[in-house]
């Protein structure tokens, strides 16, 4: 077997212990995607795994949003239907309001012997980020809304605090926000 072989035979165990271990923390999973529902969140956390000279690498990169952000999403893209359709669709649709990325965390991924204890290690760090994200924001800004509207420079600004006005029924300010002018003056939308 060639050390390409060795490499996409380990990758895929390391992929199926993920999947399992996830499911045993009680996240559901879809594709390359673990999600859960805690509250009035929905949270993510997309994972790959990479091989530099035959050290393995577990990557998740967490996300969250409000629970009700796709529904809304779905309401002004005229996709009521995604309302009632799994979970799933939140977690990895094409068509989903997007979530606020917040952090992007490695993990060693060690012996095969190991490895499970690693990747365990690694799923309950992640339920650890969520909790201690949830913290904050009741903390910082009392809600995911204005948690929201006081970040900057974060990725799909414009759709999550559009979204998030909507949320808070600040329609006026949320219209504002999804135009855009160009350089002639003239108004787009998001």
């Amino acid at each position: 077997m060639s050390k390409n072989q060795k490499n996409k035979e380990k990758e895929k165990i390391i992929m199926t212990n993920i999947k399992q271990e996830a499911k045993k923390q009680n996240f559901k999973v879809i594709s390359n995607c673990i999600y859960k529902v805690m509250g009035d969140y929905f949270a993510c956390a997309v994972f790959w795994v990479q091989c530099n000279e035959d050290k393995w690498t577990l990557f998740l990169r967490m996300n969250i949003k409000a629970y009700n952000y796709d529904n809304l999403f779905w309401e002004i893209f005229e996709m009521p239907e995604n309302i009632n359709a799994k979970e799933s669709l939140r977690a990895n649709g094409a068509f989903a309001c997007p979530p606020f990325q917040w952090i992007e965390r490695s993990y060693e991924v060690s012996t095969l012997e190991l490895m499970q204890s690693d990747i365990a290690s690694a799923i309950n760090d992640f339920q650890n980020e969520i909790n201690k994200l949830v913290e904050v924001i009741k903390l910082d800004s009392g809600d995911f809304n204005s948690y929201i509207l006081s970040q900057k420079n974060i990725t799909d600004e414009k759709l999550l605090k559009m979204i998030a006005n909507i949320s808070k029924n600040d329609y006026s300010v949320a219209k504002r926000d999804c135009f855009c002018r160009n350089r002639k003056g003239s108004t787009r939308g998001i």
